[in-house]
């Protein structure tokens, strides 16, 4: 079976819906489905592959940048890949992600991140796990910070001066927070519809802010916080958010938000009242390595020189051999002639690069799984050059 990828138009929706639902169900209605599938057709982002003029698999692709060691790298977004129920098992679905990566490392995007319904396609392809979707719960109640925490104030997203606030210090934090996503204007379109918005003024501009919707609690008079989005850039800031929290004790039984594990606000929090109610790993894979490493930031204090190789089917291209060098914050990954001295020598399984890159996972724990190996300071060194915070992403795509 010859199966031809291309870009799917407004004349494939009502297939692609069909497809989606079958697939998926439609538990936002499909009403809102067709909807994102439309408006993914008319930015491009619709992708498919066919068979003797029928689609039988379709995904969603587009690019965006994260935020990784303080810098932004480009990457590649995969969503709502759909086969319908009587075309699974022919490969469609594999077919299509191998062009998926095959268009990612033209295009010169770093990573290619998506959420996976099921772990086994994808990384059989070279995706892993590389980084947490979390949410917390917190009772109000038990929000209390020491001292009268730091007012906020009331923002209106429809006034351009607290919008661009809001989003500066979105900005700002998420530099900080590997993997989020410097987000563009149809991410921030899905969030600024919140009910309300409260904010922080630091001593330079907005330091703090939580977008929050109000929900009905089944068989409870009280209300729950839902914080659809928070950021914090200061000691002030985060107290005050989480001292906003706290006062709503009397009439709200709780608030619900995400964020990294560990989360910033059990450092302020006098008790470990913060649970951690459920959490998903979303998954990467290595698209145009070279410059994934030279747009990512790196410990200013790490130096590293190691040779590599990387075990990667779908992209020969990515195989090296490579000279990995690390110094004052920057990193380049350039091609390794067979005279180059270098300082340690490792090999890593394709499955490997998305997890270390990001860093989720250590050099020596991959290499305790067989997907990495090498002598014991080239692990070292990979570990090194790659560690950093746990990545997280706030945003579902």
């Amino acid at each position: 079976m010859t199966l031809t990828y291309r870009r799917l138009t407004g004349a494939d929706l009502p297939d692609a819906v069909e497809r989606a639902v079958a697939a998926f169900g439609t538990p936002r209605g499909e009403d809102t489905l067709n909807e994102r599938l439309r408006e993914r057709v008319d930015h491009g982002a619709l992708v498919g592959v066919e068979s003797d003029g029928r689609v039988l698999a379709h995904g969603a692709v587009w690019p965006a940048d994260h935020w990784i060691g303080g810098q932004r790298v480009p990457c590649q977004h995969v969503a709502s890949v759909a086969v319908a129920p009587e075309d699974r098992g022919r490969g469609a679905g594999s077919a299509l992600m191998r062009h998926v990566i095959a268009e990612g490392a033209r295009e010169g995007l770093g990573l290619s991140l998506l959420f996976p319904a099921l772990d086994g396609m994808y990384r059989a392809l070279g995706w892993e796990q590389a980084g947490a979707f979390a949410w917390w719960r917190l009772e109000c109640r038990s929000a209390r910070v020491a001292g009268r925490g730091p007012r906020v104030r009331r923002l209106d997203l429809r006034e351009p001066a607290d919008r661009a606030a809001v989003r500066a210090c979105h900005a700002r934090f998420a530099a900080g927070q590997p993997c989020l996503e410097a987000r563009e204007e149809s991410a921030w379109s899905r969030l600024e519809d919140a009910r309300f918005a409260w904010g922080h003024d630091g001593d330079d501009g907005l330091d703090a802010y939580a977008l929050v919707d109000h929900e009905s609690i089944t068989g409870d008079w009280r209300y729950r916080l839902r914080i659809r989005d928070w950021a914090a850039t200061s000691p002030e800031g985060l107290r005050a958010l989480v001292a906003f929290v706290g006062g709503h004790g009397t009439t709200a039984a709780d608030a619900v938000l995400r964020g990294p594990i560990p989360h910033p606000w059990s450092l302020v929090l006098p008790e470990q009242d913060l649970a951690l109610t459920g959490h998903f790993h979303w998954m990467a894979r290595g698209l145009d390595l070279p410059t994934a490493i030279a747009a990512r930031g790196f410990p200013a204090a790490v130096r590293a020189s190691v040779a590599l190789r990387i075990d990667d089917p779908e992209l020969p291209d990515a195989r090296g051999p490579w000279r990995l060098s690390v110094a004052d914050g920057h990193g380049s990954l350039e091609p390794l002639a067979n005279d180059d001295d270098v300082l340690a020598t490792a090999r890593l399984d394709a499955t490997a690069v998305g997890p270390l890159l990001t860093g989720h996972r250590t050099a020596e724990q991959l290499a305790l799984a067989g997907r990495a190996s090498g002598d014991a300071g080239a692990l070292a060194a990979l570990t090194a050059a790659f560690a950093g915070p746990q990545p997280t992403l706030a945003d579902f795509f």
